[in-house]
């Protein structure tokens, strides 16, 4: 179809408008310029291959992505390869558009070989994987099967899902994790933490950490549910990392509990843990030494020892932050309560 002049000099302004109007001008453009359509396309390819600014680049994807138009494919391949993750973003989403094109074809074998090059960088192949995550049929499968061991754990943790789960990027198999969908095996959620629990709204991770406890409780499995223990911990530890206390409580039951934790359980209460957490940590430690048969020697062997003496360095930690002293309540409250235990945590009382 033939570019009148009018409408020639329209897609001109609104190009105008993506290179360098405000974020309002450049939404009014693609919602414009999607409109124009076809007519459209030549324009913003030309955009695309001169401009450098990345709001205009993305904004002329998401253009060309509601146009849906094939010969915008060789465009959006180059644009994935880009370093913006917000470029990459767009080209995922318009390249996942042309899955459905007459270039479908071509396009499917292009993403498939970015997504499985392993030298490539993690950003280019997880943009890759979001435009394939859709496919239907066996060629999802095939790409799936053959990254579950790439050298990359953010591509492993994007293909690593539940059951025959179509591959699903980590932040958003987070959230469906903390809605209720957790995997069936709980290295894939720490996988999922490792590779987008640092971007994960605190509130997901406040939820995953209540799913997997329940998923604890009710493992008939002892290993099992030791390893769905070890995942908690890890989302424990990514809270920790961000500063958050919001599971804090949880922190303060598992080991008032008196079951030994895992050690990035530990790390996690020693980074965050508060006045309250002494009480039962105190309790814990005391149990352990009950246990033993002695009162808190400091160094002793075995794996109950080892517990022992982490509970005591975190404890330590934790009362030095808090400017804990004999004049605390909660110190005479250990005190009383566990005499033993305090004067291995607390010193001798003076």
């Amino acid at each position: 179809m033939a570019i009148t002049r009018s409408s020639a000099r329209e897609v001109s302004a609104l190009l105008a408008d993506l290179e360098s109007g405000t974020d309002v001008a450049r939404e009014t453009a693609v919602a414009r310029l999607s409109v124009i359509g076809t007519r459209a396309v030549g324009g913003l390819l030309s955009l695309l291959a001169s401009s450098s600014v990345a709001a205009a680049r993305t904004g002329a994807l998401a253009g060309l992505e509601a146009i849906g138009d094939p010969r915008a494919a060789d465009a959006a391949l180059a644009c994935l390869e880009e370093d913006d993750e917000a470029v990459r973003g767009a080209a995922a989403a318009l390249l996942r558009r042309l899955l459905e094109s007459a270039r479908g074809a071509a396009v499917l074998d292009r993403l498939a070989a970015i997504a499985v090059d392993s030298t490539r960088p993690d950003g280019v192949r997880l943009a890759a994987l979001e435009a394939l995550r859709q496919v239907p049929g066996p060629a999802l499968e095939l790409i799936s099967a053959r990254l579950r061991d790439d050298p990359s754990l953010a591509v492993r943790a994007t293909v690593t899902g539940s059951g025959n789960a179509a591959m699903r990027p980590p932040l958003e198999a987070l959230e469906q994790a903390a809605a209720g969908a957790l995997p069936d095996r709980p290295d894939s959620l720490r996988q999922w933490l490792a590779a987008a629990g640092a971007d994960a709204p605190l509130p997901t991770l406040h939820s995953l950490v209540q799913r997997v406890r329940e998923r604890e409780r009710t493992s008939a499995d002892a290993t099992r549910r030791r390893e769905w223990m070890t995942a908690r911990a890890i989302a424990h530890q990514v809270l920790a990392a961000r500063g958050s206390t919001v599971a804090l409580y949880d922190l303060r039951e598992t080991i008032e509990g008196g079951e030994e934790a895992p050690v990035e359980m530990l790390a996690a209460l020693g980074a965050i843990g508060d006045r309250t957490c002494l009480e039962p940590i105190a309790a814990a430690y005391s149990r352990l030494a009950e246990r033993a048969g002695h009162q808190a020697r400091p160094r002793d062997t075995g794996a109950a020892d080892w517990w022992r003496d982490h509970l005591a360095a975190v404890f330590r930690t934790i009362a030095a932050r808090e400017k804990l002293n004999e004049r605390h309540a909660v110190a005479k409250r250990i005190r009383a309560r566990w005499p033993g235990a305090a004067d291995s945590l607390l010193g001798p009382a003076k």
